[in-house]
C-alpha cells in the first residue's frame, strides 16, 4: 500500500473539521483513514520527561529515567558506546522540564486532542496502542498498522 502518515495531525477539534468536512476543499483522498492514539499514562510520560538530559558538549540527547510500573518497562535511553563527555558537568535539562510545566502541558495536550479521540473513536477509526516496551516496541506498531491496513483493504 502507498500512503503517508501525518504525525500529530489533526490535533484539534477544528482541524478535524476542515479534514473531514464536506465542504471545506480537503482533498478526499488526503483525508486521513484512521488515526492512532499511542496511549501511555501521564504519570509515566511525566518521569521521563523529567529524565531527558541534552550534552552541552557533544550534543547528543539521553534519558536518565527508567520506568518499571503497570507493566510498562523502559530502561534509560543512555549512549552507545558511551559519551566520552562529563556527564556530571554537560549533561543538562532543558528549562521547561519541570514537573509543573510538563503537567501543564500534558493536560493542554488532553484538553486539545481528547475531542479528535473521541471524534476517531466514535466514526470507528482509532486504532489504540500500548507500547509497554517504549521505543522498543515501534516494530511491533508497524506490524499492528501493517496488519490493520491489510484487513481494510
Amino acid at each position: 500500500p502507498v500512503g503517508f502518515i501525518l504525525d500529530g495531525f489533526p490535533r484539534t477539534a477544528r482541524q478535524v473539521e476542515i479534514m473531514e468536512g464536506e465542504s471545506n476543499g480537503w482533498p478526499h483522498h488526503l483525508r486521513a483513514h484512521f488515526a492512532i492514539s499511542i496511549d501511555v499514562p501521564d504519570s509515566i510520560c511525566v518521569t521521563k520527561m523529567l529524565g531527558r538530559r541534552i550534552c552541552a558538549e557533544c550534543g547528543g540527547n539521553f534519558n536518565v529515567n527508567a520506568v518499571n510500573e503497570g507493566g510498562f518497562r523502559m530502561p534509560p535511553t543512555l549512549p552507545n558506546p558511551p559519551c566520552p563527555c562529563n556527564r556530571e558537568k554537560n549533561w543538562k535539562m532543558r528549562d521547561d522540564d519541570t514537573e509543573s510545566i510538563i503537567l501543564k502541558r500534558i493536560n493542554d495536550f488532553h484538553a486539545e486532542t481528547n475531542p479528535v479521540i473521541v471524534w476517531y473513536e466514535t466514526n470507528d477509526r482509532l486504532l489504540r496502542f500500548l507500547p509497554y516496551e517504549g521505543v522498543n516496541d515501534v516494530p511491533l506498531l508497524k506490524s499492528f498498522v501493517t496488519e490493520y491496513l491489510s484487513r481494510e483493504n
